[in-house]
């Protein structure tokens, strides 16, 4: 899919390629807009943090998966890559750093694999709405059931709501609940890999009707008078 929409835009790519460092890990996707705290400890990636930190080139988080029955893990091509922040260093040389996701990357090409892999990378542009219209109609849409989920669910307080008026965009809230919410890596990969705007906001909003209708379900079971409240 984005191979065919990369290709769309002819064959002079609209984004140069850039340098970036390479974090395969077996449990993490990173979106742009989020912020992804990692704790560093094997010294090969305390190199690699060191680079990131004097260079200023960006970390890509790719997600791997299981190639064979050995155990080896294969780095995803699509990945989610941003800044890199140091928020402590420790006398062994441990870090805590914090990854800011700034954009979606495919890696186009390894140029370095020891002692951790580095790649040429060129940034995947979104495929946006069809219309300025479009666009807020579906900000309008997935902000509503946002604010009935939260609502709705116990575990959230209620003054979660008015942050979801802090996202500008219908896309990039969705990014940020599929970051924190959906439940498997591999739902997260799919949905980093899907270059539609409209398309990333659909699966969100389909995960968030399937939740908001099991808590609707709970709340009649425990009270036989329950209206839940109608958020604009």
């Amino acid at each position: 899919m984005i191979d065919k929409f990369l290709k769309k835009l002819g064959k002079k790519p609209e984004t140069p390629l850039e340098e970036v460092c390479v974090f395969p890990l077996p449990n993490t996707v990173l979106f742009p807009g989020t912020v992804l705290p990692l704790h560093i400890f094997e010294d090969r990636y305390k190199l690699m943090t060191e680079d990131l930190i004097n260079s200023k080139i960006n970390l890509a988080m790719s997600f791997a998966t299981k190639s064979n029955q050995e155990g080896n893990f294969k780095p995803s091509l699509i990945c989610g890559a941003g800044s890199v922040g140091l928020l402590q260093d420790f006398p062994d040389g441990r870090k805590d750093i914090i990854v800011q996701g700034q954009k979606r990357l495919k890696i186009v090409k390894y140029i370095q694999t020891e002692p951790y892999l580095k790649a040429l990378a060129q940034a995947i542009p979104d495929e946006p709405f069809s219309s300025p219209n479009e666009e807020k109609a579906y900000h309008q849409k997935i902000s509503n059931l946002a604010r009935r989920w939260v609502f709705l669910n116990p575990e959230f307080n209620d003054e979660y709501i008015r942050y979801i008026d802090l996202f500008l965009t219908p896309h990039s809230l969705a990014d940020f609940i599929g970051f924190y919410f959906l439940p498997t890596t591999i739902e997260k990969q799919k949905l980093l890999e899907t270059i539609s705007r409209k398309d990333r906001v659909n699966h969100v909003m389909n995960f968030l009707y399937e939740k908001i209708a099991q808590l609707e379900i709970a709340h009649q079971r425990h009270s036989v008078d329950f209206k839940p409240k109608i958020l604009h």
